[in-house]
């Protein structure tokens, strides 16, 4: 299975680097949405309230443990003892690049209707997250939504960046600490 966590890597890293010429439009759109920024932190909480409530069905229902590759890829195998390491901070930091990059995508094509949001979610699976984390991935859409019909693409879109971002931060963190 190590194998396969490195074709994700490659094809993360490989879209990464397919996107770079985005970069300037990215910064437009986050310059235009930069007032999204204030939402963070209430989308931080929606998040890890429900975080908190989906980890304790999960202890209740087991079968929301499941994930098909039994960890996250962006943080890879459990690292043991010595914490996630200093690979998985590259990791990381390149996965804020990524989130810089597409995190606009997913606000422009996912926020249209509550289905859509629903399928965002779902689609994190693919990452290899658990699936008691789809319910907070919803509940910070469902938030995301609110801000894109409010707003605009570009608010929700700093907004998931900027939560995004703060998670990606305290992981790296975490790790040089």
């Amino acid at each position: 299975m190590d194998w396969l966590i490195w074709i994700f890597y490659g094809m993360v890293v490989g879209s990464i680097f397919i996107a770079l010429p985005e970069i300037p439009q990215r910064a437009k759109s986050f310059r235009r949405g930069a007032k999204g920024i204030k939402y963070t932190p209430l989308t931080l909480l929606v998040l890890l309230g429900s975080a908190i409530g989906a980890f304790l069905l999960a202890e209740a229902l087991p079968i929301l443990k499941w994930s098909w590759l039994g960890y996250n890829i962006i943080f890879g195998p459990p690292g043991g003892e010595e914490g996630i390491g200093i690979g998985t901070a590259v990791i990381l930091i390149i996965a804020l690049l990524g989130c810089f990059l597409f995190n606009y995508w997913e606000e422009k094509n996912f926020r249209e209707s509550y289905p859509l949001v629903a399928l965002w979610a779902l689609l994190h699976l693919i990452m290899g997250i658990s699936l008691w984390a789809v319910i907070p991935i919803f509940c910070s859409g469902l938030f995301f939504k609110h801000i894109y019909d409010k707003y605009s693409v570009d608010h929700a879109y700093v907004a998931h960046f900027t939560t995004n971002a703060s998670l990606i931060i305290c992981l790296i963190l975490l790790t040089v600490v």
